[in-house]
């Protein structure tokens, strides 16, 4: 029965990892109007970092805090803002920015390191696991 349910919650994180990506591809590369494109102007580099940042998060609580999930999960997130910043070239209104690149990796890579610097979270005991010992 728990491992069910965990099997359960990984899958839906992982469902919401994935629309998450999906989402973001979607929203930063529609047009923008003039005065929309001045706004995120002003915003556009902590939006970067923590559309990112936010992705690793995620990806590392949908499938775990091991070293290789961690640098999966980065990996993943460098690679979405590089073709994020490669595919708006192609988007009216929209330009490539390395600035926009660095925040995004920036993001990604510090939540990576965070989780690998912090300790591994314990498993929580439910009633089931004690009576299955």
């Amino acid at each position: 029965m728990a491992r069910t349910l965990r099997q359960s919650r990984t899958w839906r994180l992982g469902a919401m990892a994935v629309a998450y990506v999906v989402l973001a591809s979607v929203l930063t590369h529609l047009p923008l109007g003039h005065r929309t494109a001045r706004l995120v102007g002003l915003i556009d580099k902590p939006l970067h970092f923590a559309l990112y940042a936010g992705m690793v998060v995620l990806f590392l609580a949908a499938f775990g805090r091991s070293r290789r999930a961690i640098v999966v999960a980065v990996g993943i997130a460098v690679a979405m803002a590089s073709l994020d910043e490669v595919l708006q070239s192609t988007v009216p209104s929209r330009t490539v920015d390395w600035r926009d690149w660095i925040a995004g990796v920036a993001g990604a890579v510090l939540v990576g390191a965070v989780a690998l610097l912090l300790p591994a979270p314990r498993p929580i005991r439910t009633g089931a696991d004690e009576t299955a010992a």
